[in-house]
């Protein structure tokens, strides 16, 4: 005990007084239990003893003192973090045991299914598995570099190529052909269905402008630059400069929905604005490359060589519509899984068809127009009741997070390793790499200025103005699946041309370096100066400002004001699918509830919306599904597509 009345004395400490009481209590309750007890109770009462007096001496001597609120409610805070983190971490280590797993039980299926020829080293089966585990891995670290995980994907399969020994020389070239044109398709077909035609027509001339401006300016440099360093011939140059003139919507769109969940820039309408361009950007590169690829490896007679481009663009875009007005009809295609593998399946048709006669870029403009009709049709409930279930926005999404999905897993690590593994330092001249780069570096010189020219008169400050022509540099998907084209086109019809060879070689080398170059740049523009340079959008509860509260801002820049009939008659609109569950209903009553209290102009809508749900409730709960009084087309709102 006299070191409990030691300490307190020496510390006045509160704490040590009521140990010191403690230690007593325990010490006398021991004592009446053991009355007379014997040495080794004596000793196990004196053992504890010093045991609390030490404990209690060690907190005191810390000055250990009792935590405040604030003090402890980031204590919990941090445990929180950290606990979720932890919770994290074992998440991706399960998420990557398993997918190993699933890699190793595909791998033993396909070795015993097709034979050890294809899936032994050195064979076509073995490299093109090789090179789909290495994109996973290297999309995986890119991730978490903080980079664009195509950029990795592509990496990994420049490493592979380039090491020694060349683990996936086994790859044939037709297979890298057919991987490419996979790919291509299957991502022009996500961007079609994105599209948003109505925001894009909203968005007028400026659209238009950042659309073409820009595109074309890069693409004449990048041909000039590319005749006097290359001694390319004119449209040789030209199919490399619409080649690099594509942005990457991989990159840009994405990065732009991050900026607009957080509110900025949206009052003035920037990332609406990027994302209605880049819907089209993809477009204009294609059909240039289209009109001048004819010319640039001429084959056959001079004229077939000169309608070769506009072939490919009627072409496409003719076979898009038909194959886009098949889908439409979904009386046919009545359930998810339907629709996308039709779509999917239709769209590799087109694809193949016409690289079958050697006019890829019609392929793979007609599987972007075909994602454009479908969605605009399955918006419109085209061909009518005889054929379509109705008007739906849901269509257009859920096909497209379906193809995302085989985009990620398959599509993109393949196609991204693939266009990799294509660049062999072994073969390619030493001085044809830093030419490719400075072609890429003149390229986005004359981009930078043209893009930034082309948002002029938006009423956009010229700080945004920089960051929209900065942000419109990315380069990946388009890049990725044309950038060997050209070479494509001399091995079939001038394969003994060295000269051609080279070219194309080049434009190969230079489309892998421009995304390298540009899509983490593009990636650091829209993370870091995005939150710097844009305002940020807040409605009157601090909450982000969304771009359908940004259209309804009065002079103040305040919410308000009386909504249009056109937004009442939206707001009223139901669409058949979104009441499968009641769920969307019910999020939409609970947004428009909350603003209710300041705009009771929307009371109107908020009664439609919970009526309609009480009678769709009923409606669902009697199963009557065959009622097509109930999929009337006019009873239904055509609405806008939200890109995903």
């Amino acid at each position: 005990m006299v070191g409990f009345e030691r300490n307190a004395r020496e510390n006045n400490s509160q704490d040590a007084l009521e140990n010191m009481a403690n230690a007593d209590k325990t010490h006398n309750a021991l004592n009446d239990a053991t009355p007379g007890g014997d040495d080794d109770t004596n000793d196990k009462l004196t053992s504890i003893a010093v045991k609390r007096e030490k404990k209690s001496n060690d907190a005191a001597n810390d000055g250990t003192t009792q935590k405040t609120p604030g003090q402890t409610k980031r204590t919990n805070t941090e445990a929180r973090k950290a606990r979720a983190k932890r919770k994290a971490f074992k998440g991706e280590l399960y998420d990557m045991i398993s997918k190993l797993l699933v890699v190793g039980a595909i791998y033993c299926t396909l070795l015993f299914a097709i034979g050890k020829d294809h899936m032994l080293p050195h064979s076509a089966g073995w490299a093109t598995f090789l090179l789909w585990l290495a994109a996973q891995i290297g999309g995986l670290l890119a991730i978490k570099c903080k980079l664009p995980s195509l950029l990795g994907m592509l990496l990994a399969g420049l490493l592979l190529k380039n090491i020694p020994g060349d683990p996936v020389q086994g790859l044939p070239s037709s297979w890298s052909t057919v991987i490419r044109e996979a790919g291509l398709g299957i991502i022009l077909m996500r961007s079609g269905l994105e599209l948003d035609y109505d925001k894009v027509r909203e968005a007028g001339a400026v659209a238009a402008r950042l659309t073409l401006l820009p595109g074309i300016t890069e693409a004449l440099a990048v041909a000039l630059i590319g005749m006097a360093i290359f001694g390319m011939p004119i449209f040789m140059g030209l199919s490399m400069g619409f080649i690099l003139a594509a942005v990457s919507p991989a990159v840009v769109v994405i990065g732009m929905f991050d900026l607009q969940r957080s509110g900025y820039g949206v009052a003035k309408g920037i990332p609406s604005l990027v994302v209605a361009a880049a819907s089209f950007d993809d477009v204009v590169a294609l059909s240039g490359f289209s009109l001048f690829s004819g010319l640039a490896i001429p084959h056959g007679s001079l004229l077939m060589s000169i309608l070769s481009g506009p072939i490919q663009i009627i072409g496409g875009v003719l076979s898009g519509i038909l194959c886009g007005c098949l889908c439409a009809c979904t009386r046919l295609w009545n359930s998810r899984v339907k629709r996308t593998l039709f779509v999917l399946f239709m769209g590799m048709t087109i694809m193949f068809v016409w690289a079958k006669f050697h006019y890829t870029t019609a392929g793979a403009m007609g599987c972007l127009i075909m994602g454009i009709t479908a969605g605009m049709l399955w918006q419109r409930g085209w061909p009518g009741r005889s054929l379509s279930l109705g008007p739906s926005t849901h269509y257009a999404h859920e096909v497209e997070e379906d193809l995302a999905y085989v985009w990620s897993m398959a599509a993109q690590p393949l196609l991204f390793s693939v266009i990799g593994s294509a660049v062999n330092f072994r073969i390619v001249k030493a001085e044809v790499i830093p030419l490719s780069i400075l072609v890429t570096l003149f390229g986005v010189l004359f981009r930078l200025p043209a893009a930034c020219m082309a948002v002029g008169g938006a009423g956009l400050t010229m700080k945004e103005r920089v960051f929209v022509a900065l942000s419109w540099i990315p380069k990946a998907t388009v890049q990725a699946a044309l950038g060997s084209v050209p070479l494509d086109y001399v091995e079939t019809y001038k394969k003994d041309d060295k000269q051609y060879k080279d070219w194309a070689e080049a434009i190969l080398t230079t489309a892998v370096f421009s995304i390298i170059i540009t899509a983490p740049i593009g990636l650091l523009v829209i993370n870091k100066l995005g939150p710097r340079w844009l305002s940020k959008d807040v409605d009157e509860n601090g909450q982000p400002l969304t771009p359908e509260l940004a259209t309804d801002l009065d002079e103040d820049g305040k919410v308000g004001g009386e909504p249009s009939s056109d937004q009442l008659g939206s707001r009223r609109s139901l669409d058949r699918d979104s009441v499968g569950t009641g769920s969307a209903l019910s999020s939409l009553n609970a947004s428009f509830t909350k603003k209710t209290d300041r705009r009771p102009s929307l009371q109107l809508g908020v009664d439609i919306l919970k009526k309609a749900q009480r009678e769709m409730g009923a409606w669902l709960a009697d199963g009557d599904e065959g009622d097509e009084s109930l999929y009337d087309a006019d009873s239904f709102s055509t609405g806008a597509q939200t890109p995903i």
